[in-house]
């Protein structure tokens, strides 16, 4: 999506991806607890099962939280 709204990550491992995240933008009006009125909304969060239990979500969810934290 060009316009930068929806954004993934992927866990790769050999070359395939075993995990993956996505998050998309919305403005909402604004209000005193986010005066840009910008929010994110974390979804579609899959791990392969044989790769579930060892972190690999979270470890995206971390990467994300810095993401957003950075803009």
């Amino acid at each position: 999506m060009p316009s930068g709204e929806f954004l993934a990550w992927v866990a790769e491992v050999d070359c395939q991806i075993i995990a993956t995240s996505g998050l998309v933008f919305f403005q909402r009006p604004p209000y005193n607890g986010n005066l840009s009125g910008l929010e994110a909304y974390l979804m579609n969060v899959y791990t392969i099962p044989m790769w579930r239990g060892q972190g690999i979500a979270t470890a995206l969810l971390k990467e994300i939280i810095s993401f957003v934290r950075a803009i």
